[in-house]
């Protein structure tokens, strides 16, 4: 029984550890900073004022979808290490 409630609390950790997963990556322009949570929301979205400059809203478009795809591969990557610990040969 014991066991079994390690294995639980290792798992209310690692979900607690995934809920509190933010990312951040830049486009690779440099102007626009996009942070996603674990879950893949988009929490912030920080666009640098020199890409007022550049009156291409396709640029733009492409820039912020690059820099919140990036952001959520680089959450999903968090997870999966963290759902690594879950699996029979990682726990400790």
């Amino acid at each position: 029984m014991i066991q079994v409630e390690q294995v639980i609390e290792e798992i209310r950790a690692t979900r607690r550890e995934i809920e509190e997963i933010e990312e951040t990556e830049y486009s690779p322009d440099g102007l626009v900073a996009a942070t996603v949570s674990g879950s893949g929301k988009l929490l912030e979205l920080d666009l640098d004022p020199r890409i007022y400059r550049h009156h291409d809203t396709r640029v733009l478009s492409a820039s912020i979808l690059s820099a919140v795809n990036e952001a959520n591969v680089r959450a999903h990557r968090r997870i999966a290490e963290l759902a690594q610990r879950l699996a029979p040969s990682g726990r400790r």
